[in-house]
């Protein structure tokens, strides 16, 4: 591998202290507040015959009408909707296609209400969760007809979404079962950014085969608030780092599983053998008047019986009201002291066994809020509110034999190249030097933001 350096025009400046609030953000403070609570949405496998795949449109709403999220665009005709209806959710990306279930990972709102005309908004927020059948489609892509909608209307649950707690939703209709699961977080804020973050294990969420199998979702929000504000979300890979067995007969060496978050679409996005059989990515806008609020989901599914023991998952974001512009990556503001959120949560201990649970931001467990250092930290994926997202890494597309394509990205001062979901890193660079081009066997191209 070639690797083509440059002078780096970043420079350390001395600087004063700088005062940053970095607080509890208060769900009463705005209405919706950005409170980061979830909906884990679950549609169950329909179990017909010569089914290839469903397609769903999905809106949750909070108890004052105002619509959260929707996925899809529902009372359409049946020669309108899929494939034309592009934002409809269908089973062959979110699901096990044939069976024609779908999970989905989004917010709910969890600011507070007067139920009880008492002139007091201490009251839980009833959303509602409503689903429409788009269709049931055939090897060939066409509908196949012979279906009856169970609810044309849209099929409603209502459910409490409540900060801090799991609400678990069910709702039996005549062909399928859905299951809407909330989890709920705790804010931070910084400057007019406020954000929620959270780790969730989960017993069962995305499909291993034909079942449902652990899976471990990575949920992060972020709104610059009113005022025109653009939101910028902003996460580095997630990176499972596993010991592996020395001690074992025959040893099992230690391996690194590295998610990247800046798929251009949402859904699933294949295994990372052997021990990731399943990751997903969910990005969107939640639909709030005057609020730029988004959200931006990773589920990780976890192949516990081939995963290597000893496995711990990291990752670090921040957001921001305006984009960071400092090349060759998406850098803080330099010179100060920048709000970061830190994911560093234990996954199996050393036998193998599953050891993480609810790890809520700022709860002691995993996930919380830190700073950079006056020098600032770059990150490599960015999502705009709204947009898609994207990386600022190199990118080789030059096939190497026998591995394929090869990321390389550069990681504070060490070059990282990545290749089959598993990263190595390697020696810091001089400090006046960036990463330029590179070739690992053939051309590279620069994938600009």
């Amino acid at each position: 591998m070639q690797l083509s350096l440059s002078p780096s025009d970043r420079s350390v400046r001395s600087v004063g202290i700088l005062a940053l609030v970095f607080g509890i953000a208060a769900c009463q403070a705005r209405a919706p507040a950005p409170d980061g609570a979830r909906a884990a949405i679950n549609v169950a496998p329909l179990q017909l015959p010569g089914v290839s795949k469903a397609c769903w449109d999905v809106r949750v709403e909070g108890q004052g009408g105002g619509v959260v999220w929707q996925k899809g665009t529902p009372g359409q005709a049946p020669a309108d909707k899929w494939p034309s209806d592009t934002g409809a959710l269908c089973s062959d990306a979110y699901g096990s296609g044939p069976g024609g279930d779908i999970a989905y990972v989004g917010p709910c709102d969890a600011s507070l209400v007067d139920d009880d005309n008492d002139g007091q908004p201490n009251d839980p927020n009833t959303n509602t969760v409503t689903l429409w059948l788009d269709g049931l489609y055939g090897a060939s892509g066409s509908d196949l007809g012979d279906w009856r909608d169970p609810c044309p209307d849209g099929c409603q649950v209502d459910f409490d979404c409540k900060e801090n707690a799991d609400t678990k939703v069910d709702l039996n209709l005549t062909i399928m079962r859905a299951a809407q699961q909330g989890f709920f977080d705790i804010g931070v804020n910084f400057s007019d950014v406020f954000c929620s973050a959270k780790l969730d294990c989960k017993d069962a969420l995305l499909h291993h085969g034909d079942v449902r199998d652990t899976t471990v979702v990575v949920a992060f929000a972020c709104t610059a608030g009113q005022g025109g504000e653009s939101t910028n979300l902003y996460l580095d890979d997630i990176v499972i780092t596993c010991d592996g067995s020395p001690n074992a007969v025959p040893p099992v060496p230690p391996r690194t599983y590295t998610v990247t978050p800046s798929a251009a679409t949402a859904g699933n996005h294949g295994a990372l053998p052997p021990g990731v059989f399943q990751h997903a990515t969910y990005f969107g806008t939640e639909d709030f008047q005057d609020i730029d609020k988004c959200y931006w989901n990773t589920a990780i599914g976890l192949d516990l019986a081939n995963l290597e023991h000893g496995c711990r998952l990291e990752l670090r974001g921040t957001a921001a009201g305006q984009p960071f512009t400092t090349p060759p990556f998406f850098h803080t503001p330099p010179d100060t002291v920048y709000p970061v959120i830190d994911w560093t949560v234990p996954l199996t201990d050393a036998g193998g066994a599953l050891i993480c649970g609810a790890h809520p931001l700022d709860g002691g467990n995993g996930v919380a809020t830190t700073y950079t250092p006056f020098t600032g930290e770059t990150f490599l994926n960015r999502y705009p509110c709204g947009g898609t997202p994207s990386t600022s890494r190199l990118t080789c597309d030059g096939k190497v034999s026998g591995v394929g394509d090869v990321v390389v990205g550069q990681t504070g001062d060490h070059v990282s190249v990545t290749a089959q979901g598993h990263t190595a890193y390697y020696p810091p660079l001089p400090s006046n030097l960036v990463i330029d081009t590179c070739c690992p066997d053939a051309c590279c191209l620069e994938v600009t933001p």
